[in-house]
């Protein structure tokens, strides 16, 4: 069991009311079914359901699925509920965009690649779903490289320079059917560089080198 339906356990068996169910069950079962498709069932169990990052868009509002945010106290909580009420009210007439339901996988090496996946009203798929067929290559599910392998593999290939590492995370890169470590670099305060390694095997691909500007809001 895995994504949508442990939330929805939970919430029967501990009678949560951090959930607000704005999202058809149709919706996310259509998604969990997608994710299985791309991921294959044994890779799903390691599949959660994130409620706080899931819900509907409509025009600029986006209203979350739940407010399960356990860093807020009671009082924050209940005012973040108020506030969601009040959006619903602002937003009745306004039609749904789509629907988000977003996903963590927990990876080998202690990687957690947060996903999301977006439906129109009908339940037909929005773009494409940011994760590789492990259904079909299992493999590609099984990273050898962590964080900190590939950081060192950046500085061997002496690219940690400038003011240093700004930072890294695994993205998917549908080019390649694969994941890849950003490991990006800042040259100055406001600009940098990013490079893109194999999770799998390490090696870089230069093909996919980046360039990074700060955008500065007055």
């Amino acid at each position: 069991m895995g994504g949508r339906s442990i939330f929805l356990l939970a919430f029967l068996l501990l009678g949560l009311n951090a959930a607000f169910g704005q999202i058809p069950l149709s919706i996310t079962s259509t998604a969990d079914s997608l994710v299985i498709s791309k991921l294959g069932n044994k890779v799903f169990e390691k599949v959660k359901f994130n409620c706080l990052d899931s819900g509907l868009r409509k025009e600029y509002y986006f209203i979350e699925e739940c407010n399960d945010d356990t860093s807020l106290s009671k009082k924050e909580r209940r005012k973040a509920e108020n506030y969601r009420k009040e959006e619903l009210k602002l937003t009745s007439a306004l039609p749904i965009d789509e629907y988000v339901i977003s996903y963590t996988l927990n990876l080998s090496q202690n990687i957690i690649y947060p996903f999301q996946v977006k439906m129109d009203v009908n339940g037909k798929l929005k773009g494409n779903l940011e994760i590789p067929d492990c259904s079909i290559d299992p493999k590609l599910c099984n990273l050898k490289v962590d964080s900190l392998s590939a950081i060192a593999l950046a500085s061997k290939l002496g690219f940690i320079r400038g003011l240093g590492l700004k930072g890294s995370k695994v993205k998917y890169i549908p080019k390649f059917g694969r994941f890849f470590w950003e490991v990006k670099t800042e040259l100055s305060t406001n600009r940098g560089e990013a490079i893109y390694l194999d999770a799998i095997t390490g090696e870089y691909n230069k093909s996919l080198d980046a360039q990074w500007r700060r955008v500065v809001v007055n």
